[in-house]
């Protein structure tokens, strides 16, 4: 159609003159089918004229539909229309359905043509629909669902789960109409920023010119306000490191006065122990008493109770030792209790004079703020005069920038004076190379001088454009005669050589790509059902693991896309006892950790493999839990050597070998294993 010998009568294709919604598409094209890809001429002539044109540029076959067709509108006789109050239409032919040509949009110059292909179609919302319809209804009718199943007016029923293929020619008008309103769109944003960007330039322009001035004029004021501003600072710093030491020194009062608190409640606790421990012995003593007694009376258990003697002379030793500590330890406490105090004393003292030093601190801070409002007086003064030197700045600005606009025209016409002295001078030069070249060629060709040569012809009159076409036809002659190449015959034997070596390689080249192609096909289709294998065993295994660890749980894992397996997701779904199937998100922590671990043990139990670290899996389960899980962790240990980091006491229990790291002295780590089996 581009090409200029084609007929200009034809106006495009079916597809091009209506408008479908993504909603109806498929019940358009089911209807269309190839009528899509008809092509639009003005009349049945134009058709004709098309046709012979194909025949004789061989250049296939083509369907050609007149813009009126004789008759007027195929359904025109059984579709009748009629506005509803919302706008809209609808047919009489059945109750829940339309005619599909009220779901499509068409302009009027095509609108009689468009309803000789689409008058007779309904849309149904089902088969079932189409079937009551079209038995019910005598006029011949095509009945359509928005899916594109078709039932036609004479009764052949059309449908199944594949789309049909002209959908595509209608979806990519969608997306053509689509794109160009995006591209409008952007194209109105780009030219907005584009603005914007040149405002904000000359914007920067400007603001760097009077951010220039003003940073050369502030910079005098900003030396002497920075020096204000560091001793400011000094003074602030002494401040603050004198308030910083009457804290700590209040805080270091109220840590000893809680060490002497506590010291004296140690020292009660030490004394009541005291008493405890010469109430025992005096008790202890009494029943020594009453057993040597008994010794004297009951010869008999004379060795049992001498035992029994000598166990109690050994308490009674042990408790005399601990006493005589706890009396070492009474002393010690006390000598701490005077040491506290003297502290204490000296914390007061230290207070009592840092107190005296803050008083001194805040009459110089007073001062010191006298001082700074009277620096910020001058500061007030030097900003005023900053004010008054920015304006008489403006002012020059504004004069200096007259005198650059003026400076720039001059500079402006200077600048074309010269380039066209310039392109003079160029000129000239070319034409004196010119001239010199063509005194020395006619020379050469013809062993004249050209200067007798235009004194012969000086005085003839000549027509200058006759002499420049007649120069143009004999340089154009010139170059059609060109060079001989006397190695033309040699050239063409290398090259002909060289393409038959290329397309061998060629054939060489496509016989290993379709060999690579199915290689790919055949791994492809082999990892696909070794994916399709594990992937069931993988599900049967973490069914029942879930099912041990989680008593009445339920568990499935399947595929989010099972046409594709490379692109494929796998998707876990668990439904714990008395609980409804829901998502993983919405598990707590215990429960999400027994997935994990239902569906690495799965992985493990199809296929072992030599070591497994687990650490701290256990962390969110409970006893029940853990118990089900070391269970688990006894038949895997069978085939798989398992290193588990865990503060579990029961799993600690299931172990067969602890590794512990401990610390006896203060940087020293130690390792510390126990075989417990």
């Amino acid at each position: 159609m581009t090409d200029g010998d084609f007929p200009a009568s034809v106006l495009g294709v079916v597809a091009q003159m209506i408008e479908v919604p993504q909603a109806y598409e498929r019940a358009v094209a089911a209807v269309l089918r190839d009528k899509l890809e008809y092509m639009v001429v003005a009349d049945t002539a134009a058709g004709v004229v098309a046709v012979d044109y194909l025949n004789q540029a061989q250049s296939g076959h083509g369907n050609f539909v007149p813009v009126r067709l004789r008759g007027g509108a195929k359904g025109e006789a059984h579709v009748t229309y009629r506005p509803d109050p919302n706008g809209s239409v609808w047919a009489t032919v059945g109750e829940g359905v339309s005619p599909l040509m009220s779901c499509v949009a068409i302009s009027s110059e095509y609108r009689q043509m468009i309803e000789a292909l689409l008058g007779d179609a309904v849309l149904v919302p089902s088969l079932q629909v189409g079937l009551k319809l079209w038995n019910g209804n005598t006029d011949p009718h095509t009945y359509v669902t928005p899916q594109g199943e078709m039932i036609s007016a004479l009764g052949v029923v059309s449908g199944g789960s594949g789309g049909v293929a002209e959908t595509a020619l209608l979806e990519r008008r969608r997306e053509i109409r689509g794109l160009k309103q995006t591209i409008a769109r952007q194209e109105e944003t780009v030219a907005d920023l584009v603005q914007q960007r040149q405002t904000v330039k000359q914007r920067q322009h400007e603001l760097e010119g009077e951010l220039a001035q003003l940073e050369a004029e502030a910079r005098t004021l900003g030396q002497e306000n920075e020096a204000l501003q560091r001793e400011v600072g000094k003074l602030e710093g002494e401040l603050r490191r004198l308030l910083d030491r009457g804290e700590g020194i209040a805080y270091e009062q109220n840590v000893l006065e809680e060490e002497y608190r506590t010291l004296r409640a140690e020292m009660l606790n030490a004394q009541i122990q005291e008493q405890e421990i010469s109430t025992q012995r005096q008790e202890r003593e009494r029943v020594l008493s009453s057993q040597q007694a008994e010794v004297a009376e009951a010869k008999v258990n004379l060795d049992r109770q001498r035992t029994a003697i000598d166990d109690l002379r050994v308490r009674v030793a042990e408790q005399r030792e601990r006493h005589e500590g706890l009396q070492t330890q009474v002393t010690r406490l006390t000598s701490q209790v005077r040491e506290l105090e003297e502290r204490l004393r000296a914390c007061q003292a230290v207070i009592t004079a840092g107190m005296e030093e803050a008083q001194q601190l805040q009459t110089e801070k007073a001062a010191l703020r006298s001082h700074i409002e009277q620096t910020q007086v001058g500061l007030d003064a030097a900003k005023e005069e900053q004010a008054r030197r920015q304006s008489a700045c403006a002012a020059l600005r504004v004069t200096y920038q007259t005198c650059e606009e003026r400076v720039e025209e001059i500079r402006q016409a200077t600048t074309q004076l010269q380039e066209e002295k310039t392109r003079i001078e160029v000129s000239s030069a070319e034409k004196r190379v010119s001239s010199k070249h063509l005194e020395s060629m006619v020379r050469e060709r013809y062993a004249l001088a050209l200067t007798t040569v235009l004194g012969q012809y000086a005085a003839e009159e000549l027509n200058q454009a006759e002499c420049e076409t007649h120069r143009q036809e004999l340089r154009e002659k010139l170059t059609r005669l060109g060079e001989v190449n006397p190695s033309a015959a040699t050239e063409l034997a290398e090259i002909e050589e060289r393409f038959t070596f290329v397309e061998s390689q060629k054939s060489d080249l496509l016989h290993s790509i379709e060999d690579l192609q199915n290689t790919i096909h055949k791994l492809n289709r082999e990892s696909h059902e070794r994916f399709r294998e594990t992937f069931h065993l993988v599900d049967e295994k973490f069914r029942e693991v879930y099912a041990r660890l989680v008593e009445g749980g339920k568990a499935q894992i399947s595929l989010t896309n099972e046409a594709d397996l490379s692109e494929s997701g796998v998707e876990i779904a668990v439904q714990p006892p008395d609980k409804r199937l829901r998502s993983m998100q919405l598990l707590s922590g215990g429960e999400k950790a027994l997935v994990a671990l239902s569906f690495t043990f799965a992985l493990f139990l199809i296929r072992p493999s030599p070591f497994c670290i687990l650490d701290e899996v256990d962390a969110p389960l409970d006893d029940a839990n853990i118990g089900r899980f070391n269970q688990l962790l006894r038949e895997m240990s069978q085939t798989t050597q398992i290193v588990l980091i865990t503060h579990n006491k029961r799993t600690m229990e299931a172990a067969d070998t602890l590794y512990g790291v401990t610390m006896q002295e203060p940087g020293v780590s130690t390792m510390v294993s126990v075989r417990v089996s």
